[in-house]
């Protein structure tokens, strides 16, 4: 009974090892099979050459086409305790932003503007900001300088710079009278997004 116990255990072994034995076609030794290069030179006419064309900046275009533009729209979230306020004019679209039902002497603790160019007013008027950190990044998807630190007052900003190669671009600027304005500034400039129109 044990010698049949053995012999079964060992042909199963055998078996084991066969199938290890066996290759696949990709495992299997390749016949390598190289052209034959004749010793013919190919006569290579001039007129034939072609002349490489310099390739402009931007990649190929159509001889007198138009990048096309991409309109779209400037969106951000904020909570139904905020009041928005908007500003149009033929450069510049501004929403002021009051955290609650702003009286007649209140100042926005975050003012958002789109136009063709945006100006830091860090940089414009370094006198009345004190920076402690600068970093770029992207916010979803766009380029954007980020600048915080104290105004004049001691109270904390940040100032946010989102860019767009080809249209207009976004300067926001937040600044807080305590911490939780502060915190509800930073997640409505955390919801900036541009969007393609459809």
């Amino acid at each position: 009974m044990k010698i049949r116990g053995w012999m079964m255990a060992g042909g199963a072994g055998l078996l084991l090892l066969a199938g290890c034995q066996s290759m696949s076609p990709i495992q299997q030794r390749q016949r390598i099979v190289r052209p034959e290069f004749g010793e013919d030179v190919i006569a290579v006419n001039a007129s034939s050459k072609a002349e490489a064309e310099p390739v402009k900046a931007g990649g190929p275009t159509l001889s007198g086409a138009k990048a096309p533009v991409v309109s779209g729209t400037w969106e951000f979230t904020t909570p139904t305790t905020v009041t928005r306020m908007k500003k149009s004019t033929e450069k510049i679209d501004q929403y002021s932003l009051y955290n609650g039902r702003p009286a007649p002497t209140d100042t926005p603790f975050v003012v958002i503007t789109t136009s063709a160019e945006a100006k830091s007013l860090v940089e414009a008027g370094p006198a009345d900001y004190t920076v402690k950190e600068t970093k770029t990044y992207l916010l979803n998807g766009l380029p954007t300088r980020e600048i915080n630190g104290y105004t004049k007052g001691k109270q904390p900003f940040c100032e946010l710079i989102v860019l767009r190669a080809d249209g207009d671009q976004l300067h926001a600027m937040a600044v807080a009278k305590n911490d939780d304005e502060r915190k509800l500034a930073l997640g409505i400039l955390g919801s900036i997004t541009w969007k393609p129109n459809q």
